[in-house]
């Protein structure tokens, strides 16, 4: 500011003299085109010859000869006055030059440290109001990225304040994090230890479960697989006796998919029953549906080929009823030549065929097959 206020001052000192040694030079000309003009005139009277006019114009040169020799050393003077100044001007109105670059720079880089101080005050703001530890460190990373080797953290409290709480909020939730963290390995740990003590006081068992295991196998009754799989598997020993709990395991859904199928047929309609004794003459598919399921209840083929026989059975009731029979057979009542001989029935047939002519006989069918399969899985 100094040094534009003196350049200031030397400038206006210059323009003054430069008028000043503008004007001198105006009179310096006006005097020496007069002494000219007044040499000019003597020159002319001298011709004439006429006294009083030579005499005259000899005064007017003398006079305009003293006014030159007057104008003459001032305006040297001013000259080299002049050119002294002109370097001094020169050299401020270089420095002015200089000082109004270096207001600009300045000026500019105070805007451009506003501009980043702004885009760093949202980023920071946004971080915090995310809870986001990933997003805080970015914001966090890029401000101080941002300002090294820079003032703008020094002169912007509000930039200040929101680093230093992005820098808290980061550590409150780093804090958080790691005890949440560590809280769940403990309960991780808690839980492998008293599954682990439990496993120890299940394999004190483990034999009573094998053999509980097998005996539902045996027996194939749904209910003791069912708690003997469930044992096993809640005292985390299925690793112990993998073949015992695959076995018992498929048998179970087997079972259970008979079991449905028995359910399915107890809540047959009696239109749908009605339906299937009313045919006289019923498709190939439906007659040895029925064969192989009454085969599977104890009844011969000879008397089964004829379809009035199977109408007869089907209109039994009370114990005889084929829902009764059907629901109480168990597989083990099953001899093997019954259960082939039902095969035989079926062979060449699908579910879906027999359902098309249908529906009663298509679930008399899957009942067999089950049946047959199960049989042959049990191995008699």
């Amino acid at each position: 500011t100094q040094s534009t206020g003196s350049s200031g001052i030397n400038a206006e000192y210059g323009e003054e003299k430069r008028k000043e040694l503008e004007e001198a030079e105006r009179k310096a000309e006006e005097a020496k085109r007069a002494m000219e003009e007044a040499e000019a005139e003597l020159e002319r009277r001298k011709e004439e010859e006429e006294e009083a006019a030579l005499r005259k114009a000899q005064q007017a040169r003398d006079e305009a000869k003293a006014r030159w020799s007057k104008q003459w050393p001032r305006l040297q003077i001013l000259r080299a006055l002049n050119s002294v100044n002109q370097d001094v001007v020169a050299k401020a109105m270089e420095e002015a030059r200089k000082a109004k670059e270096e207001e600009e720079r300045l000026k500019k880089l105070e805007e451009e440290k506003a501009r980043k101080a702004a885009h760093l005050k949202t980023l920071l703001k946004n971080a915090i109001a995310s809870k986001n530890e990933t997003k805080l460190e970015e914001a966090i990373k890029a401000t101080v990225d941002t300002t090294f080797k820079t003032d703008i953290m020094d002169t912007d409290k509000e930039l200040r304040n929101l680093h230093s709480k992005a820098q808290d909020e980061l550590e409150r939730l780093r804090k958080e994090r790691e005890k949440k963290e560590k809280e769940e390995e403990e309960k991780r740990k808690e839980e492998e230890r008293i599954k682990e003590q439990k496993r120890l006081a299940a394999l004190a068992k483990l034999e009573e479960m094998k053999a509980a295991l097998k005996r539902a196998i045996s027996e194939r009754d749904i209910a003791k697989l069912q708690k003997a799989i469930a044992d096993v598997e809640e005292n985390n020993l299925v690793q112990d006796v993998p073949d015992l709990h695959k076995q018992a395991t498929e048998l179970l859904e087997r079972l259970q998919k008979i079991e449905k199928i028995k359910r399915n047929i107890q809540e047959l309609k009696r239109p749908l029953i009605a339906e299937l004794k009313s045919m006289s003459n019923p498709p190939a598919d439906v007659h040895k549906a029925m064969i192989a399921a009454y085969i599977l209840m104890g009844e011969s083929l000879g008397k089964l080929k004829e379809w009035n026989n199977i109408c007869i059975l089907l209109n039994k009731t009370g114990k005889d009823s084929v829902k009764r029979r059907v629901q109480q057979l168990k597989v083990e009542d099953v001899s093997d030549e019954m259960a082939s001989a039902a095969e035989d029935q079926m062979k060449g047939s699908t579910s879906d065929e027999v359902y098309e002519a249908n529906q009663a006989a298509s679930l008399f069918f899957d009942w067999a097959e089950m049946i047959c399969f199960e049989k042959k899985h049990a191995g008699g």
